[in-house]
């Protein structure tokens, strides 16, 4: 359902999965997608009840707080989302799409946000050192090229031509004011 953009009813099914699953780390994963799908819609007013089924089912609260702070940023509580993260370490799960390089440029955006251009910046190419290739670290690239005076020229000569298309990918959707993907 996600593959085919059919997000209300794939929401449907996650919010039962969520709820009838026998196995935490099911019901976990089930609660992060429709918090995904909910920050996607941009609906964070219902993203905290989620993040707490993940923090509860999950064995850590890592994704949990990922989770919620998106929504907090969404509802302009930056200085919420900025607590959250700060605690984040590893949000990675079987199942729904997040990892450490997510977090990561999530701080930098709200450093930026906060008007610490250079600590964003600082955190982005410490974060492209580790992980070149994720498509949160070109987006972010995107927006600080797009936002500041931010010359991409060094980071581009370290792809080789065989990853070019990949990171032209990646750059497909990227949108300035985005902090979080979807789950897609």
């Amino acid at each position: 359902m996600l593959a085919e953009f059919r997000d209300e009813e794939a929401l449907d099914y996650f919010e039962l999965a969520s709820g009838r699953a026998t196995d935490a780390t099911v019901r976990a994963s089930a609660a992060a997608y429709v918090g995904g799908l909910l920050l996607s819609a941009h609906r964070p007013w219902e993203v905290e009840a989620w993040a707490e089924i993940v923090r509860e089912n999950s064995g850590r609260p890592d994704l949990g707080d990922f989770l919620e702070a998106g929504a907090r940023l969404q509802l302009d509580d930056r200085e919420g989302a900025r607590r959250l993260l700060d605690q984040v370490e590893d949000p990675s799960d079987a199942w729904f799409p997040c990892s450490v390089t997510a977090a990561r440029i999530a701080r930098a955006h709200v450093a930026y946000l906060d008007g610490d251009v250079d600590a964003a910046r600082t955190e982005v190419l410490a974060t492209f050192e580790t992980d070149r290739y994720a498509t949160e670290v070109w987006d972010a690239f995107a927006r600080l090229c797009a936002d500041t005076d931010f010359d991409p020229t060094a980071a581009v000569e370290l792809i080789p031509d065989e990853r070019t298309f990949e990171v032209i990918t990646a750059l497909r959707n990227s949108e300035p004011a985005a902090l979080i993907a979807s789950p897609r």
